[in-house]
């Protein structure tokens, strides 16, 4: 059985420590105490990313999540380091921000609705982050490590394609915005 500690690390897992963040267990839905900010299955299946998926490919990725908890100021994901995690925001705001050589920092999106996704490096092969994520007021992400996706994937391959594909579409729509503030910023 997993033990979570305050620094997010799984060590009976044996996945990678995440420094940031406080992982906390996932209250199942109708039993126990449960926490008003954790999502939904049926938000979820209701998100733009997930809609279509079956109720069981949802348990299956929820099963393998962990809520986190960031505090205002503090960074879910560093540009430039290595990506382990895949991540869905639950409750807060967060910040999507790169380095821009010679003219600083540059602010390419605020995610805020429940069910956006950030860390998509983590699932491109020897994936680094490609822009830092911070947490502008005090929010909550469920989080996923890549291993554990994967082998989701190797025994689903439909959920697999179906997931990728949509992840395909995010980087794409990621990457036509950046180029248009892009070129707003250097014209």
């Amino acid at each position: 059985m997993p033990s979570n500690s305050r620094n997010g690390s799984r060590e009976e897992d044996g996945l990678q420590n995440n420094p940031r963040g406080k992982i906390e267990n996932i209250p199942e839905e109708g039993g126990g105490k449960k926490e008003k900010s954790m999502i939904s299955r049926k938000r979820l299946a209701r998100n733009w990313f997930f809609k279509g998926f079956s109720q069981t490919q949802i348990e299956a990725l929820l099963g393998l999540a962990q809520q986190a908890s960031y505090p205002a100021g503090e960074k879910v994901v560093v540009e430039g380091e290595p990506a382990d995690s895949f991540h869905i925001l639950v409750q807060g705001a967060i910040s999507i921000k790169m380095q821009m050589e010679g003219h600083g920092e540059m602010v390419l999106s605020i995610l805020k609705q429940t069910g956006e996704i950030l860390g998509w490096s983590a699932l491109v092969e020897g994936g680094r982050s490609t822009a830092t994520a911070e947490s502008l007021k005090d929010s909550k992400i469920l989080s996923f490590q890549r291993e554990d996706l994967e082998n989701l994937f190797a025994r689903d391959p439909v959920l697999g394609y179906s997931f990728m594909r949509r992840l395909a579409g995010l980087i794409s729509r990621r990457l036509q915005s950046t180029r248009a503030l892009l070129v707003k910023q250097i014209s």
